[in-house]
C-alpha cells in the first residue's frame, strides 16, 4: 500500500489521517458559523438573515410553479412593559417559552424566525385560508398560555398582520412592509388579534405619517386649539371648573379626533412636546380669565398621559409656568389615569407629593375601567375621582336599581374626595347623581366642550 504525503504551506508532512481530521474540523467549524449567522442566538429559531434569505428562495420557487403562501407578522403586546418592570431576564426567558410554544403548535416544512426584540414571522406553505385561520386562532391562545417565570405569572398576547404571496406583495420588502402595517391595524383594534392586510391599511398608515411629520410643526404654528368643558356643581348646576380638551384642524386633512392624534402622539414622544404647550396655555388662560373677573377664581383640568408622567418633569413645567403667568397652583388639575400608578407605584407617589406642594389638585380619571387601584387609593395624595362615562350610561331611567356608579360614589366621599362624573346628557342622569351625593358632572346635558371666547363669554363674571 502506497502512503501519500501531504506538505502544506510549511513543507509540514502530513498523511491522509490528518488531512481526513482537517477536512472534518473544517465541516464542523463551517456548520458552526453558518448556525451563527443563520440561527438567533436567544430563541435557536431563524433570524432576519435566514428569513431574507428563504423567503427569497420560496419568492422564486413559487413564482416559476405560480404557487401561493402566507406569513404572519407576530408582535408580543406590551413586552417593553414586562421587560420595564420585571427585567430582562424574564422577558429573555419569555421570548425562549413563546418561541418554543410556537415551534411545538406548527409543522416541520412551515418557516419560523425572530426578527428582531418581541417581534416573528411565520410563513406557511400550501395551506387554505381556512386552515390558516384555524392555525393562527390556535397560535393566539398557545401565546396566551399562563406561564411562570421568576415566580412571576404572567400572561402574553400578540398583535397579527397576515400577507399573501402574491397579492400583497411580490418582493420580501414589500411583504414585510403590508404585513407590518396589517400588524398595526391589529394594535389599532385593540391588540391580541390578527388582521389580513388590505390596501386601505397601507391609505390610513399614510395619513397616520402623513399627521406624525406634521404635527410637531402644527404646535409651532398654533395649529391645535384648547376646548373647555364646564364642571358643574350637581346641585343648583354652578359652573366651578372647566377641563381643556386638545383639538386640531389640519390645514389638508381638516379636523382630526385626539383619538386619533393622541395616540400617535403617544408613540412618537410628541406627547411631550404638545403636554407642554397644553400647560402654557392653560396657565395663560387661567391669567387672562382672573383678570376679567375678580369674583370667582378659574379651575382647569388638564389630562396627562403616562409618557409625560415618565418622561417629562412635570413638577418643573407647572412650576415655572405658574410664576411666568402669575397664578395659584389651587387653579390647575392634573387628571391621571390608573394605568400611571401602576407603572412604578412608589414612584408615582413621590412625583405626585412633590406636585402637590405646588397647590395643584390631583384627580383619578375613568376611574373603575382600568386597574384595580382600591387599596392604593388610601395612600395616595388624590382630591377627586372621576367616573367614566361608560358607568353614567348605566343609570336606569327609572332610577330604582344599584348600579356600580353607587359604589364608586360611596367610596369616593369615605376617603373624603370630590366625585366627578363624565359624559352625563340626560336629566334623569342628573337626577339620580344628585340623589346618590355625587359632587359635580360634566357632559352635554349643561354644554358641550367652547371655545376659549365663548367660555369667557358664557362665564366670567364681572
Amino acid at each position: 500500500m502506497t502512503e501519500y504525503l501531504v506538505f502544506d504551506e510549511e513543507n509540514n508532512i502530513h498523511g491522509i489521517e490528518g488531512i481526513v481530521r482537517n477536512i472534518t474540523e473544517h465541516s464542523v467549524t463551517k456548520k458552526r458559523i453558518s448556525s451563527m449567522l443563520y440561527s438567533d442566538t436567544l430563541t435557536g429559531i431563524s433570524n432576519r438573515l435566514h428569513l431574507e434569505t428563504l423567503m427569497e428562495k420560496l419568492i422564486v420557487d413559487n413564482y416559476k410553479k405560480n404557487n401561493t403562501f402566507s406569513m404572519l407578522f407576530l408582535d408580543l403586546d406590551h413586552f417593553k412593559h414586562i421587560n420595564d418592570t420585571l427585567g430582562h431576564d424574564v422577558g429573555d426567558i419569555l421570548l425562549q417559552e413563546v418561541a418554543e410554544n410556537i415551534s411545538n403548535s406548527i409543522r416541520q416544512e412551515d418557516i419560523f424566525a425572530r426578527i428582531g426584540g418581541d417581534e416573528f414571522v411565520i410563513i406557511f406553505k400550501d395551506m387554505k385560508e381556512e386552515q390558516l385561520v384555524m392555525t393562527v386562532e390556535k397560535l393566539m391562545k398557545v401565546i396566551h398560555n399562563l406561564r411562570t417565570i421568576n415566580e412571576y405569572k404572567l400572561r402574553v398576547t400578540a398583535s397579527i398582520g397576515i400577507v399573501m404571496y402574491p397579492q400583497d406583495g411580490k418582493s420580501t420588502v414589500d411583504l414585510m412592509k403590508s404585513a407590518d402595517i396589517a400588524m398595526y391595524e391589529s394594535k389599532k383594534r385593540g391588540r391580541n388579534t390578527y388582521t389580513f392586510f388590505q390596501n386601505k391599511h397601507s391609505d390610513s398608515l399614510q395619513n397616520e405619517l402623513q399627521m406624525m411629520q406634521d404635527m410637531s410643526l402644527s404646535v409651532d404654528n398654533n395649529e391645535f386649539e384648547l376646548h373647555y368643558q364646564p364642571k358643574v356643581l350637581v346641585k343648583g348646576n354652578q359652573v366651578i371648573a372647566a377641563e381643556a380638551l386638545v383639538r386640531w384642524e389640519h390645514p389638508t386633512l381638516g379636523h382630526i379626533s385626539p383619538k386619533e392624534f393622541i395616540p400617535l402622539a403617544e408613540n412618537t414622544g410628541l406627547i411631550l412636546k404638545l403636554g407642554r404647550w397644553v400647560v402654557k396655555e392653560v396657565c395663560k388662560f387661567i391669567s387672562s380669565f382672573n383678570v376679567l373677573s375678580n369674583n370667582q377664581k378659574m379651575n382647569i383640568s388638564i389630562n396627562i398621559s403616562i409618557r409625560q408622567f415618565q418622561q417629562e418633569n412635570l413638577y418643573e413645567v407647572l412650576k415655572e409656568n405658574i410664576a411666568k403667568y402669575g397664578i395659584d397652583g389651587s387653579q390647575i388639575s392634573l387628571e391621571i389615569t390608573e394605568s400611571i400608578m401602576m407603572e412604578n407605584f412608589d414612584e408615582m407617589v413621590e412625583k405626585l407629593n412633590k406636585i402637590k406642594t405646588l397647590g395643584v389638585y390631583i384627580s383619578l380619571d375613568d376611574f373603575g375601567t382600568g386597574y384595580s387601584t382600591l387599596s392604593y387609593l388610601s395612600k395616595l395624595s388624590i382630591d377627586e375621582l372621576k367616573i367614566d362615562k361608560a358607568f353614567v350610561d348605566e343609570i336606569p331611567i327609572n332610577g330604582d336599581s344599584t348600579i356600580v356608579l353607587d359604589t364608586i360614589i360611596a367610596m369616593g366621599k369615605t376617603l373624603n374626595m370630590s366625585v366627578v362624573a363624565e359624559g352625563v346628557e340626560h336629566e334623569y342622569q342628573r337626577q339620580y347623581l344628585e340623589d346618590k351625593g355625587c359632587d359635580i358632572y360634566q357632559g352635554y346635558l349643561f354644554s358641550k366642550p367652547l371655545m376659549e371666547d365663548a367660555y369667557v363669554d358664557a362665564y366670567v363674571v364681572d
